[in-house]
């Protein structure tokens, strides 16, 4: 059994690696908007263990409908079951089950030189990020406040060959652990080790920042990641999956 403040602690890291642009706190709920870009910033989240139930679904609602978002929660093991049965019978369908995974860094990482490293995300990494992950120029620019939000520190990384960025992605540290978040590969590069490389300067950034642990996020249904971090060291901490009211 996992103990909760060690899934706290990860959480905590999460939010402050994955800024929203308003949250509001609720009785140990953390209410996050950020104009719909990411359900993990525009999602009802529990804050602490055992956050308090009466209410906060009315509560939520009033706040994302006036914010025209629909009304979602990310529910971990700090959320009850029962919690999540009673989202279930109001007709909360349940969306994008996922896992947070963690590692132990080897201290002898080091960064790949056809990585190079950012301390803030400039326009060529905006960019790139957005035409790997598709993104409208709506959502690029709500990605860029987010970021420019950060107030932990961070590292922007793209991998480059023959003068071509294949790879982009970025990584936060806090109290002793680095995240990596918006791994992206351009469509020609995929299936050619970019991503791994990328993700191994970042980490070696983290454990040359202080950390000696890893975390990320990934959807369980992307089983290509999923290979990836698992021959990278990475193993299953816990789940999380949302409920969207249909």
């Amino acid at each position: 059994m996992l103990r909760e403040s060690t899934i706290h602690s990860y959480e905590e890291r999460a939010f402050n690696a994955w800024p929203a642009l308003q949250t509001v706190s609720a009785g140990g709920w953390l209410l996050r908007f950020a104009q719909g870009h990411t359900r993990r910033a525009n999602s009802v989240n529990a804050a602490a263990a055992a956050p308090a139930l009466d209410g906060i679904v009315d509560f939520a609602t009033g706040l994302y409908g006036r914010q025209g978002l629909p009304l979602v929660f990310r529910v971990t093991p700090l959320v009850p079951d029962a919690f999540d049965a009673e989202l279930e019978r109001q007709d909360f369908a349940l969306h994008n089950p996922s896992l947070v995974m963690t590692c132990r860094l080897d201290p002898s990482l080091t960064g790949d030189p056809a990585v190079s490293l950012n301390h803030g995300p400039d326009a060529e990494w905006l960019h790139g990020v957005a035409q790997a992950g598709q993104l409208s120029a709506s959502s690029s620019d709500v990605q860029h406040a987010m970021l420019a939000s950060l107030r932990v520190p961070a590292a922007f990384a793209t991998l480059v060959e023959d003068g071509m960025p294949l790879a982009y992605g970025m990584a936060v540290y806090e109290r002793g652990a680095v995240g990596l978040f918006s791994i992206v590969t351009l469509p020609h590069a995929r299936r050619r080790g970019a991503s791994r490389r990328l993700c191994r300067s970042l980490l070696a950034w983290g454990r040359q920042n202080g950390a000696h642990a890893a975390y990320l996020q990934v959807e369980a249904a992307n089983h290509a990641a999923l290979v990836l971090y698992q021959q990278m060291g990475f193993t299953l901490h816990y789940r999380y999956h949302y409920r969207v009211r249909a």
